[in-house]
């Protein structure tokens, strides 16, 4: 939808921030072919760049809903000029946000589609390319989208908190990083997992999805911490294999997290909205 066929405070976000959008989308573009041309434009290459560059894609449209979009016209003033001709605080907001996150949802949806389709094409034995590597798992379903919903209501909270431009987008990303890192920790405690068991001859099976936990096993069956590596230790231990627990499931833990996310999303929005109503009223 283009700036022209928008009206009142839509049409407004589309013209202050529409040029900055697109200035931005050049730039990102430009990371990734001047990295691709240092690298040698191999497929891994190409892709782990890729999915590296939209990895970060979420984060990027919270900071700036936090410092350019909402803390910089509370920093100025120019939010009084509209709030005084008709338009709401509500509706200020509204106007706000609904442009970005469209646009991100849109985004991350396509790229998805796009990462797994990419990844349809990944050679024999490619590392760090599997479905439930940190990078690529994120990226290949409706995960991506619902980040960037939430990082967007928390770069907005955050905004409407600070009103500073710079301190909005350094606090953002504060924030953003504690959700990201909350939600790496808890992943393999969403879905129902599943343990390989090894002998010593055979060593550590490594674990065709989500890690979980890994270690020792004794003659007992019991689970111990990988805290072995010496023979003397293994015999103290009576050590007798390995275990590796992780979750093979990609859609039922992909869709939970989703909508774990999306709660802190409508959490985060709740809150925005009323802190504008308690400075509107005030």
């Amino acid at each position: 939808m283009s700036a022209l066929a928008l009206r009142g405070p839509a049409w407004l976000v589309a013209r202050q921030h529409g040029r900055t959008l697109g200035w931005g989308a050049v730039a990102l573009v430009l990371l990734i072919v001047v990295r691709l041309v240092l690298l040698g434009w191999t497929y891994v290459d190409v892709v782990q760049t890729c999915m590296s560059v939209i990895g970060f894609l979420p984060a990027l449209f919270g900071l700036f809903v936090a410092g350019p979009m909402i803390a910089r016209d509370l920093e100025s003033g120019a939010y009084r000029l509209l709030w005084t001709q008709s338009v709401s605080p509500a509706r200020w907001l509204t106007a706000k946000l609904a442009l970005p996150a469209a646009g991100a949802v849109a985004t991350m949806l396509v790229l998805a589609g796009l990462c797994r389709w990419a990844l349809s094409f990944k050679p024999d034995g490619a590392q760090g390319m599997e479905w439930y590597a940190d990078q690529v798992y994120p990226l290949i379903g409706p995960l991506g989208a619902a980040r960037a919903l939430a990082y967007i209501a928390i770069g907005a909270l955050v905004g409407i908190l600070v009103r500073r431009t710079i301190p909005a987008m350094v606090a953002s990303f504060v924030a953003i990083g504690i959700v990201e890192f909350a939600f790496n920790f808890a992943r393999g405690h969403l879905g129902t997992a599943t343990t390989l068991y090894s002998t010593l001859d055979e060593g550590m099976r490594g674990a065709p999805g989500i890690f979980v936990a890994d270690g020792n096993v004794t003659s007992t069956g019991a689970k111990i911490g990988d805290a072995c590596v010496s023979d003397q230790c293994m015999r103290e231990h009576d050590i007798s294999g390995y275990f590796n627990t992780y979750i093979p499931h990609f859609w039922p833990t992909q869709l939970i997290e989703t909508g774990l996310v999306l709660a802190v999303a409508a959490l985060a929005l709740t809150l925005t909205f009323r802190l504008l109503r308690t400075k509107a009223a005030s």
